[in-house]
């Protein structure tokens, strides 16, 4: 079996390497290459951010940052009354999802 080749460093990288590498894994067999690449997602406590920014003196760098995405809470949606609910929807757009597939064996 052929050996992997990693192009992300043996030695421990400093905060800002991790924050923006990426992990790529190389093989080559039977004259085919094959790449494999993992990027990491990362989610944000936003709440935690405003916090930590405001106690360290740094909101003013959050704009430039982080983007600000709202998010719908679809249960409080719901529940909501219409007269809340409705001058809001011109701001959602809805779309379809990635779908997914469940494959069972028949008896």
């Amino acid at each position: 079996m052929i050996g992997l080749k990693q192009s992300a460093s043996k030695r421990k990288p400093s905060k800002s390497a991790v924050l923006s590498r990426t992990k790529s894994t190389t093989r080559k067999d039977d004259g085919f290459i094959i790449k494999a690449t993992c990027r990491l997602n990362r989610k944000i406590d936003g709440d935690m951010l405003q916090a930590l920014a405001e106690e360290n003196g740094l909101s003013e760098h959050l704009p430039h940052l982080f983007r600000w995405k709202p998010e719908i809470v679809m249960k409080e949606w719901k529940a909501a009354a219409p007269d809340i609910t409705k001058p809001l929807q011109a701001a959602i757009t809805t779309t379809a999802g990635r779908p997914s597939y469940t494959i069972e064996k028949g008896e």
